[in-house]
């Protein structure tokens, strides 16, 4: 009897043994404590994160996303590729409303800073009982569908989230969030996962709109603190560490730094501004979160470039710091809202003031517009551009195309409108993009949809270097 025990035994073990192949298969998507499916990176293996595990398929022995779940492996899909050719083959599965769409950079909830935390519930364990404006993964205008356009929580109408990425193609967003870092970790995933969401599985971009996301006061003093202790290894160590908390919770990018501007962060000494900001730079790019330096020539106020300029106009100093943060591998530039190189014309409708940063300094990353940026901002603007054209003669749709040859590739907004009426968006403070404008201006043959995809394979190419297409997700 002993020996049938042992010899049931051993039959037992050597068949545990057996199954191990098939357990250890099994095991390698795993779901993670947020609620997203994931494969470690290993060998040729990379990382991959998804909302359903539906999406993972194997080829070659290898695990890759199926983005536009068409049950085979595009090329965009395939991590192996060039980002060359990986960004052409989704250009070509594109349509118009899409690549329109995704030159719109907007608001999650379609502002400019939201709260992802009831504080009074997590501080004290009371609640006022609105908490409309918090913004969460449950609330309505997240959980609402691709076909509701907009929903109304108490006295506020606020934009779905998936009617914007689905429907209109949005897919770059600031996420000026106020709120413990596992809400805003929360509120990102989700709204990634309505990104995963789309036709074909566009990941979405995420800005923090200052350093710690402090929307409506300036908690950054510490910029100035560089600026006048000179130390460069506490700069780089200090941005390093935030870039790495940001990353940790989804954000990609941020809207610094403009240390790089003649009169801000760090002083008037062209020289030491290059040397300071391009440190800032770097401590963003080498922790994997993009810096977004701004504003090109410079920001407003007493410090732009049209009131700072000498009579002189330098305009060589002032690009010493843009230079150094261009050599230094920025990868977003923003506008300003003031005068550029052209005397009386808005800079963003400037070519010359373009070609400057294009084409002296080399830049090849994408630029946006500045906010708050309404049609009836854009449609305010007058002036003669250095080729002749009366910006004041020319419809919003021209303008578009204008801004766009410019060099300039993303409109800023809050979110964006279907079709050509803009009637209702007559406000300074409306900021909507309307992509269909756009689009008619190149059906009716005005624009090229080849002149198009520039612009648009400027920002699918930094969604493929921030790896976003194979591992979107934060734990």
């Amino acid at each position: 009897m002993k020996k049938l025990v042992s010899c049931l035994l051993v039959v037992t073990m050597l068949a545990s043994l057996c199954a191990l192949p098939a357990v250890a298969e099994e095991s390698v998507i795993k779901e993670s404590v947020s609620g997203f499916y994931y494969i470690e990176a290993n060998g040729d293996q990379a990382k991959l994160s998804a909302a359903s595990e539906d999406k993972f398929i194997q080829v070659d022995g290898l695990y890759f996303k199926d983005l536009n779940s068409n049950g085979t492996l595009d090329v965009y899909e395939d991590y192996r590729q060039p980002v060359e050719d990986r960004v052409n083959d989704l250009l070509s599965q594109m349509n118009l409303r899409e690549k329109t769409g995704i030159l719109g950079f907007g608001g999650i909830a379609g502002n400019n800073g939201s709260v992802a935390t009831d504080f009074a519930e997590a501080v004290d364990n009371t609640t006022t009982g609105d908490t409309s404006s918090v913004i969460s993964p449950e609330h309505p205008c997240i959980t609402a569908s691709k076909d509701e356009v907009s929903v109304v929580v108490g006295e506020t109408t606020y934009p779905s989230a998936r009617y914007q990425a689905q429907v209109m193609g949005i897919s770059t967003f600031i996420a000026a969030l106020t709120g413990t870092p596992k809400d805003q970790l929360d509120l990102i995933n989700a709204m990634q996962e309505i990104s995963e969401e789309t036709r074909l599985g566009i990941p979405a971009v995420f800005s923090g709109d200052r350093s710690y996301n402090t929307w409506g006061g300036m908690i950054d003093m510490a910029h100035y603190a560089f600026g006048v202790a000179h130390d460069e290894e506490l700069l780089y160590n200090l941005v390093s560490e935030y870039a790495k908390e940001s990353v940790a919770l989804g954000y990609t990018q941020v809207f610094h730094g403009y240390g790089n501007e003649i009169g801000s962060w760090y002083g008037d000494e062209v020289n030491y501004i290059a040397k300071m900001a391009a440190i800032e730079t770097r401590a963003y790019d080498d922790n994997g979160f993009n810096s977004h330096s701004k504003h090109f020539i410079a920001r407003g106020g007493r410090n732009s470039y049209v009131n700072a300029k000498s009579p002189a106009n330098l305009i060589d100093s002032w690009m010493v710091g843009w230079k150094a943060v261009v050599d230094a591998g920025t990868q977003w530039v923003m506008t300003n809202n003031d005068e550029g190189v052209t005397p009386g014309l808005i800079s963003f409708m400037d070519k010359s003031t373009f070609d400057i940063l294009r084409n002296d300094l080399g830049y090849e990353g994408i630029i946006c517009l500045d906010w708050p940026m309404s049609p009836a901002s854009i449609m305010s603007q007058t002036g003669v551009t250095s080729d002749g054209v009366d910006v004041s003669t020319l419809t919003l749709g021209e303008r578009y195309v204008l801004i766009l040859n410019c060099g300039i590739d993303m409109f800023s907004c809050g979110y964006l409108v279907a079709g050509t009426d803009t009637s209702e968006y007559s406000g300074a403070f409306d900021m909507v993009y309307f992509p269909d404008v756009l689009a008619a201006e190149i059906e009716n043959g005005a624009y090229t949809e080849e002149a198009l995809d520039v612009h648009v394979k400027r920002i699918l190419k930094n969604k493929f270097d921030l790896g976003l297409f194979e591992d979107p997700y934060s734990e």
